[in-house]
């Protein structure tokens, strides 16, 4: 069973008015109408997706959350991960803040089992392999939607520690390294095949799969855990 008709509805009006007030409030104005040209579209793909008896949701790499705190009436708990706190001081009350490096090997989740987990443009961002992260979600939640730009068709990375090799060659993050020096730059672009088998190869099945963002160059990606 999924979010009634009139529930998607009401996401999607709560979800433009928290863009238009952190606008209006100067809250990092020109990321969140960034962040609004494919979020629209995650909501809309995501949600007939979701369960109806939901408790919790996860978003790791938050940011702002202006997306996530959009769900304030259909989850009891909203938990929203990143380095550090973006929220606003109005977020719901059901709506709470962990901080974890996830671009590190000392990162530490709730312990809780989440019906949904956002994963939405971070995995780009790690300098460290994503594999140890992705299957600590698969073994926490019964819905990954993640989503990542297609590097056949974004521009090409220009930091000299990038990696360009396949997700299986590029180490996980050892105690005390460092992640990305500069977070808000890529450092790991995946082509459409690539994406796809890194999320099999952690036990991910393929449920819905689209386009996202402003020409469509972003890859959003359902999935729910398999069982073998």
């Amino acid at each position: 069973m999924s979010i009634h008709t009139s529930e998607y509805a009401n996401v999607m009006n709560l979800f433009k008015q928290n863009t238009q007030r952190f606008v209006k409030e100067q809250i990092h104005p020109e990321y969140t109408l960034l962040q609004a040209t494919w979020n629209e579209s995650v909501i809309k793909t995501s949600l007939p997706w979701m369960p109806t008896n939901r408790k919790r949701v996860l978003s790791l790499g938050a940011f702002i959350a202006a997306m996530e705190m959009s769900f304030k009436d259909y989850y009891d708990e909203i938990i929203c991960v990143d380095h550090e706190s973006y929220l606003p001081n109005w977020k719901p009350s059901n709506v709470s803040f962990h901080q974890a490096d996830l671009d590190s090997s000392e990162w530490a989740l709730p312990e809780n089992f989440f019906d949904v987990c956002f994963m939405n443009e971070i995995i780009e961002h790690f300098l460290w392999s994503p594999i140890p992260l992705l299957k600590w979600v698969k073994n926490h939640s019964s819905l990954l939607v993640i989503s990542t730009p297609d590097d056949a068709e974004w521009p090409p990375m220009t930091q000299p520690w990038s990696r360009y090799q396949h997700f299986s060659a590029i180490p996980s993050a050892f105690p005390g390294a460092k992640g990305n020096p500069k977070p808000m730059f890529h450092t790991k672009q995946y082509k459409q095949a690539e994406f796809i088998e890194l999320l099999d190869f952690c036990g991910f099945r393929l449920v819905d799969f689209c386009r996202v963002g402003e020409g469509h160059h972003q890859m959003l990606a359902i999935c729910t855990p398999r069982s073998d």
